[in-house]
């Protein structure tokens, strides 16, 4: 292509007749696979010299972008708020990480006690320690074995041998031409 276009009067490259317009969707895969690697570079990261020899080879215009995939570390792991959180939205009573997260990794040995001499000794399925943080993360599967373990007021109540607190329900706000269903329903509370 390259040859192809060095040929071509540089008046004819400028015409935006000539421009195509290409659209790339990078797919992840082994670089082994690939038909043709192309290198991404933005325009702006290119010192003036780079710039330069880009102009006079006709690509003025033209931003190549370099897509950069770093490796996430504990990707898909949850902190004990985000683990509550989760559990929470799953079932009809509340459910905190300070309290009831805390007594199941405990009472289900998902991970061992704080200052235990090998906080490494979890469970993997359920938790990992993140040596960088010195912290605990835990995974989905933990969120769906809480959910499994405790997900409804008898289990809960058999879990920690008492009531869960509920969830606040919030009353909807009376409509308009409702006041003889809204009167009713008083009628029908108090009596």
């Amino acid at each position: 292509m390259t040859k192809f276009e060095a040929a071509i009067d540089p008046a004819l490259l400028d015409d935006l007749r000539y421009d195509y317009r290409t659209r790339l969707l990078p797919i992840i895969r082994s670089k082994t696979e690939a038909d043709l690697e192309i290198n991404f570079i933005k325009l702006d990261e290119l010192s003036e010299d780079e710039r330069r020899t880009m102009v006079e080879a006709g690509r003025l215009g033209t931003v190549i972008e370099k897509v950069k995939h770093v490796e996430v570390s504990d990707k898909d792991k949850l902190l004990p708020g985000r683990v509550a959180r989760l559990v929470e939205d799953q079932v009809p009573f509340e459910f905190s990480a300070s309290h009831e997260h805390a007594v199941m990794w405990r009472r289900l040995e998902a991970r061992p006690a704080t200052g235990a001499p090998d906080p490494r000794a979890t469970d993997a399925k359920y938790c990992i320690y993140s040596e960088a943080f010195g912290a605990y993360v835990y995974t989905p599967a933990w969120v769906r074995k809480i959910v499994k373990e405790i997900g409804t007021v008898e289990k809960h109540r058999s879990f920690f041998g008492k009531e869960p607190r509920m969830k606040a329900v919030t009353p909807f706000p009376k409509q308009p031409g409702a006041s003889e269903a809204c009167d009713m329903q008083q009628y029908c509370k108090s009596a």
